[in-house]
């Protein structure tokens, strides 16, 4: 029998075998016996690619074109369950968050409770679902001519004919994060030609600055990354409007003191001082600073930098101890851009009850000629360490 060949989901009828699908794709990273194994490959469109490793007594139930998905009556398509669960889930600014490739693809708004704390937990197979239905919208709104009018519009970017499952049976790879060997998954409004993306910006600051707002853009506006929104502002010779920040509450708890990285004479800042400019809510960061429930510097991973909000088109590791942000516009980023209401400055990551700390201090800045647009700049942010009082635990993980 013929063991590496390719299924076509368009072609073959789902498969009656069922296998147990983990939403956080954490099966193979949790085995303790070394077992033999093989890969799975899916390829869709505009250079969609998704590749996990399998048991290799797996392969032929593990790669088709539909798999069971324990909880569920019904079979669900392999790149859709996949693709799904390839998102790290997180929540901040009254939004769920959806990131992949090391970098944020869409956002939406919880529609209750129930919901926000799936996105907060980030594990439920509905909220990945979710994420991937957000990104869909993203990519199939698109700007289309009716009656010579250009519009835009929302069509179904993809369908489950559009992908194909390799079967690679006699290949094993390198699971990079639970299962999943390579991810390739193209940005919100990559591939939107210039003239589109401008008038998109065009549409984004009407939305912005008068009552009248088009019913899809305003869709659009709803899941679309921050960094997204502000490129197309860009490209239109819009200014982006700021980022709100978060009034600092005071608490009575016993201050920690911030060690500057790589600024020593610069005097310590206390925690009761910080202003927060962050996604996530800023009483539970607080609290998670103050109980010491802070993410070592060198605990830093793509996932973490993936959730950094600073403007910025994506954000992923940088070395052992920092992330590096990309931006593109109209004039060149530097560190004031990113930490402009002062020293008492800080970004954070809030994830899973722990912090990620970055300040001004651990910032560094580079760009491409400011004369020459678009200016492309990169900035490198290390995560940032704390000192302790004597009445504050220290739990770094």
């Amino acid at each position: 029998m013929q063991t590496n060949r390719v299924v076509l989901l368009s072609l073959i009828a789902a498969p009656t075998v069922a296998y147990r699908i983990n939403a956080q794709a954490a099966v193979q990273a949790g085995k303790t016996k070394e077992e033999e194994t093989s890969s799975c490959r899916i390829t869709g469109p505009d250079g969609m690619l998704l590749s996990y490793s399998v048991k290799k007594s797996d392969c032929m139930k593990s790669c088709g074109p539909s798999i069971g998905v324990e909880g569920r009556d019904a079979n669900q398509w392999t790149y859709e369950r996949k693709f799904a669960d390839a998102f790290t889930v997180g929540f901040g600014d009254g939004k769920c968050s959806c990131s992949a490739t090391g970098k944020t693809l869409a956002v939406f708004k919880p529609l209750n409770s129930e919901q926000e704390e799936k996105c907060k937990a980030g594990t439920s197979l509905e909220i990945h679902d979710e994420c991937l239905e957000s990104y869909k919208r993203a990519r199939g709104t698109r700007y289309q001519i009716f009656g010579g009018i250009r519009v835009p519009k929302y069509d179904v970017p993809f369908m489950s004919s559009a992908f194909t499952v390799h079967r690679q049976c006699q290949e094993s790879c390198q699971a990079s994060r639970g299962d999943i060997c390579d991810l390739e998954m193209p940005g919100p409004l990559d591939g939107m030609e210039p003239g589109d993306l401008k008038d998109l910006g065009d549409a984004i600051h009407k939305c912005q600055t008068e009552d009248t707002c088009d019913g899809a853009v305003k869709k659009l506006v709803g899941i679309l990354p921050q960094e997204d929104i502000q490129n197309a502002l860009w490209t239109a010779g819009h200014t982006p409007e700021p980022t709100p920040v978060p009034t600092p509450e005071p608490t009575p708890d016993p201050p920690i003191a911030v060690d500057r990285l790589g600024d020593e004479d610069v005097e310590d800042l206390d925690e009761d001082d910080m202003i927060i400019s962050s996604r996530g809510d800023d009483g539970d960061i607080r609290n998670a600073i103050r109980g010491g429930r802070l993410l070592s510097p060198t605990a830093i991973t793509n996932d973490w930098c993936a959730l950094l909000t600073v403007g910025a088109r994506g954000c992923d590791q940088s070395g052992t101890n920092a992330c590096k942000c990309h931006f593109i516009g109209a004039k060149d980023v530097g560190c004031s851009d990113i930490f402009n209401l002062g020293p008492k400055q800080v970004k954070t990551v809030y994830k899973n009850t722990k912090v990620a700390l970055f300040m001004n201090s651990g910032c560094s800045c580079t760009h491409t000629d400011t004369t020459k647009t678009p200016v492309e700049s990169e900035c490198t942010l290390k995560v940032g360490q704390i000192k302790r009082t004597a009445e504050t635990p220290s739990k770094m993980a």
